[in-house]
């Protein structure tokens, strides 16, 4: 099982555990866009942080 397959897994268990859903609903794929997404909203967010500050040049 490769390192996103994991993820999916710890997702989908969650997600029955807490019963947002009866079954397994997301891919190695479909976490790993979501986990790329995040990061680079984060990453962005940051970005405007500091040019909003002045400290990127």
């Amino acid at each position: 099982m490769n390192s996103w397959a994991a993820v999916a897994a710890a997702v989908n268990d969650e997600l029955i555990r807490t019963h947002q859903s009866d079954e397994t609903t997301l891919d190695h794929a479909a976490v790993k866009r979501r986990f790329d997404t995040l990061v680079e909203t984060a990453r962005r967010d940051d970005l405007e942080s500091l040019r909003a500050s002045g400290t990127v040049e």
